[in-house]
C-alpha cells in the first residue's frame, strides 16, 4: 500500500484514494465554457489566477464539488476547488465523489509529505507526470466527519492568519523595491544631461547559438550562462549547463570578472549584472545573452543601475513589442540612449546608489527570510494536522476574515512552467 504519513491516532481510519474518488474523464472542448489550465492555479496556496490564456487542446469536464489536482510536474502542488462548472486542461486529474468535507482532502493533497511522495512516482525527464493508477492507490487518512470538520475550520483560521502575515512581509518588500527604483531613477535619468547612444560608449558581444555537437576535435565541452541564470539581483552559476566550444569561440565568448552581462531574450530581456566571481572555472555565454564592456569613458556599474531604470519604467517592454517574446537585441541595446556624465561623477554616484540598494536589500533579504519562515510554519502546521499528529479537536476557533494568498505564488509558478518549456531562453 503506498502510504506517505507516518502512525495515525487509533479512532482514523485509512483508504486508498480511488475509494473515496472517482477519476472523472468526461472530454469536452475548451471552447466551451469557463476554462482553467495550469497556469491558472498557484502552487501551494489552492488559488486561482486569472490570466486570459485560452487553449484549442482538449479539456476535461469539471463540476462545481470536484477538486482538480495538477499531475504534470505534481511537485508545483497546483491543487484547486472550483466554485462553479466549467473545463479544465487535460493535465488536470478531476476528482469527484467525495463523501468527507472535501477542503479536508483539499489541505491533504497539499500536503508537502504527500505532493514529495507523488512526485517520486512521475515518469518523463522534460515533462514529468504522476497518473492516476498511482495515485488512486496512495492511502490516505481519513478521521471522522466530525474531526475533519474542526481539522477544516482551526487550517482555515491559522491559515488565514499566516496568509495575512505573508502578506503584510510582501507589501513591505514592494515598498521598498519602489524605494530602491526610486532612488536609482531620480539619480541616473536626469532630463537636463546631454545624451548619446550606449554603442558610443560601450561595445557588445552576443553569445554563441547552442551547439549539440562539436565541429572538430579541438572543441570542448565548456559551462555557460544563458538567461535564466542572469538577474538584477545577481548571477547565478550553481546550475549552468554545458555545450561545445571551439578554440576560437572560448576567446570570442569568455566572460572576465567586470563585465556586464545583459538579458537579450525572454521574460528577463534587459536584466543584467556585473560577473565578478573568484572561481577557477571558465564561463562563457549563450545567444540570450550580451557581454557588455567600456571602452573607456563610462562604467559598467553605472550602465548597470541606468539598465535597472530603464527596465522598471518600461522601456524595454515597449520598443522589444512584448506581444510576443521580446529580444533586447545587440542593435536595439547599442541605439538606447545613455546620459553623458563623467566617470568621476559617475563614482560619486555609483557609491551613493550602492549605499542605498545594500541597506535595502538587506531589509529585503531579511522580509525573503521572514516568509519563509511563515510559509514553512504553514506547511508544517498542514501536514501535522491532517496526519494527526497534532490534534486540534479541542481548539475553539474564533471569528475571522479568511485572507487570500498574494497572487505572487501563482505568478511564480506560472514563470517556473514557461521556464522549464524553454531551453534557455
Amino acid at each position: 500500500m503506498s502510504m506517505w504519513y507516518g502512525e495515525l491516532p487509533e479512532r482514523w481510519e485509512a483508504h486508498k484514494l480511488k475509494t473515496l474518488v472517482n477519476d472523472i474523464n468526461s472530454k469536452a472542448n475548451p471552447e466551451d465554457g469557463f476554462y482553467i489550465g495550469m497556469e491558472n492555479i498557484s502552487s501551494w496556496s489552492a488559488r486561482f489566477i486569472e490570466t486570459g490564456l485560452k487553449t484549442d487542446g482538449d479539456g476535461k469536464e469539471f463540476k462545481k464539488g470536484d477538486i482538480l489536482f495538477g499531475k504534470l510536474r505534481p511537485y508545483l502542488a497546483k491543487v484547486y476547488m472550483p466554485s462553479k462548472d466549467g473545463i479544465c486542461s487535460g493535465e488536470f486529474l478531476v476528482f469527484r465523489g467525495y463523501k468527507g468535507n472535501l477542503s479536508f482532502l483539499k489541505y491533504q493533497l497539499l500536503t508537502y509529505e504527500f505532493i514529495m511522495f507523488v512526485n517520486a512516482s512521475t515518469y518523463g525527464a522534460k515533462m514529468p507526470r504522476a497518473n492516476w493508477q498511482f495515485i488512486g492507490n496512495c492511502v490516505m487518512p481519513l478521521p471522522p466527519r466530525d474531526e475533519q470538520d474542526q481539522i477544516v475550520r482551526y487550517l482555515d483560521w491559522k491559515v488565514s492568519r499566516i496568509n495575512k502575515l505573508i502578506n503584510i512581509k510582501r507589501r513591505q518588500i514592494e515598498l521598498f523595491d519602489e524605494q530602491k527604483q526610486g532612488a536609482i531613477n531620480h539619480v541616473v535619468t536626469n532630463e537636463k544631461r546631454i545624451t548619446t547612444r550606449i554603442g558610443h560608449l560601450y561595445t557588445s558581444i552576443l553569445g554563441k547559438m547552442l551547439a549539440t555537437q562539436p565541429n572538430s576535435k579541438q572543441d570542448s565541452y565548456e559551462k555557460y550562462l544563458c538567461a535564466k541564470d542572469v538577474h538584477f539581483d545577481g548571477i547565478d552559476i550553481t546550475s549552468t549547463k554545458e555545450m561545445w566550444f571551439s578554440p576560437d569561440e572560448k576567446r570570442q565568448y569568455k566572460v572576465k570578472n567586470g563585465d556586464l552581462l545583459v538579458v537579450e531574450g525572454g521574460a528577463g530581456a534587459g536584466g543584467s549584472y556585473i560577473f565578478n566571481f573568484d572561481v577557477k572555472e571558465s564561463y562563457y555565454v549563450q545567444n540570450s545573452i550580451q557581454i557588455i564592456r567600456s571602452k573607456g569613458q563610462s562604467t559598467n556599474q553605472f550602465l548597470y543601475y541606468y539598465l535597472f531604470s530603464l527596465v522598471k519604467q518600461g522601456y524595454i517592454d515597449y520598443i522589444c513589442e512584448k506581444a510576443t517574446i521580446p529580444h533586447f537585441t545587440k542593435e536595439r541595446l547599442l541605439n538606447t540612449p545613455v546620459p553623458v556624465i563623467n566617470r568621476s561623477e559617475q563614482e560619486k554616484i555609483i557609491t551613493y546608489l550602492d549605499q542605498q540598494c545594500k541597506r535595502i536589500d538587506r531589509i529585503v533579504f531579511n522580509l525573503n527570510n521572514e516568509i519563509a519562515l511563515f510559509t514553512e510554519y504553514r506547511t508544517r502546521l498542514i501536514s501535522d494536522v491532517v496526519t494527526g499528529k497534532l490534534d486540534v479537536r479541542g481548539v475553539i476557533v474564533p471569528e475571522y476574515e479568511a485572507v487570500e494568498e498574494s497572487a505572487s505564488d501563482g505568478d511564480e509558478a506560472a514563470n517556473g512552467d514557461a521556464g522549464e518549456n524553454s531551453d534557455d531562453v
